[in-house]
């Protein structure tokens, strides 16, 4: 094996989220992890051992492996964010009226509320799995992401995001460029919507193993 990967899907996804990458990482021992939207949850992590460990995280996923506090040699963020309401006044103002928006509507209708979510990240629901819902995680972690989240510890960063993201728009991964944080890389790719990770897979596999090569 050439590494560990440990994997996080994000808000409103499951673990079958990777189902399209994972192949593509065959030489690598994989720990999938699952917040519990949908069925039980798993977060096993491997141990502290002398291969590699690569964090990849979706979204939500992203803050979710950056907390862990975790030893990461690479921690990678799809359609990733920090702050998920922004920075700017104007975007601030917008983005949280849309936020409560979306929680008053999973509170109050969640299987339509998620089917309309899913559409807009560029993913079909499987509503089968719907009748395994856990509103209540669904609802902490919709909490969790209104707050402000700190740079993660990580000994090497790649970020991708989707120009045409319309769940974290372009802005808000821009706001994680800064001139303190060398050890950052971040790439916008033309298409991916909000599902990096599930749809164009291959790129993305291509993108973060000749990251690897070159930088670990």
């Amino acid at each position: 094996m050439k590494g560990n990967l440990v994997l996080c899907h994000g808000f409103g996804f499951d673990r079958d989220y990777w189902n399209l990458l994972i192949p593509y990482f065959s030489d690598y021992q994989i720990f999938n992890m699952d917040l519990g939207y949908y069925g039980k949850k798993t977060s096993s992590l491997p141990p502290t051992t002398s291969r590699k460990t690569i964090g990849i995280g979706h979204s939500l996923g992203f803050l979710k492996l950056a907390q862990l506090n975790y030893d990461f040699d690479l921690l990678v963020g799809l359609n990733p964010f920090l702050n998920f309401l922004g920075n700017q006044k104007e975007i601030r103002r917008r983005r949280h009226l849309e936020f409560h928006m979306l929680k008053s509507n999973i509170k109050s209708s969640p299987e339509k509320a998620l089917e309309a979510f899913h559409l807009r990240c560029g993913v079909p629901f499987e509503k089968a799995k719907f009748e395994h819902l856990s509103l209540h995680d669904l609802i902490q972690d919709l909490d969790y992401i209104s707050y402000e989240h700190p740079m993660p510890n990580a000994k090497e960063i790649l970020l991708f995001a989707s120009e045409d993201d319309p769940v974290v728009p372009k802005v808000l991964t821009e706001d994680l460029m800064k001139p303190e944080f060398s050890h950052l890389k971040v790439e916008f790719l033309k298409t991916g919507f909000h599902a990096l990770g599930c749809l164009n897979p291959d790129l993305i596999q291509y993108k973060i193993k000749g990251y690897i090569d070159d930088h670990l």
